[in-house]
């Protein structure tokens, strides 16, 4: 609009479907923003389950890769000491 000619104006069906597409693209770019902050989220989701996994093969409650066992000499319902920190920037 800023660039319209005067002398010239754009004509009203042009102009509404310019202003549709300027607003189904500030919608696609929200649902972009929404779905990479999901994303985000889901990485230190998985990010937590590797470490709870990591935590009970080595109590021995889960088997370790390639048939190895967990570690030795624990029992089941036996704690496994743990702390979740926040991630950066969260």
């Amino acid at each position: 609009m800023k660039n319209q000619d005067p002398m010239s104006p754009m004509d009203n069906q042009n102009f509404v479907s310019q202003l549709s597409q300027f607003s189904s693209l500030e919608q696609l770019i929200t649902i972009s923003e929404g779905v990479d902050g999901f994303n985000g989220k889901l990485k230190y989701l998985n990010e937590g389950v590797d470490y709870i996994a990591t935590l009970l093969t080595y109590a021995g409650y889960l088997p370790g890769e390639e048939g190895e066992e967990g570690a030795e000499g624990t029992t089941e319902g036996e704690e496994i000491p743990a702390t979740v920190d926040e991630p950066a920037g969260a």
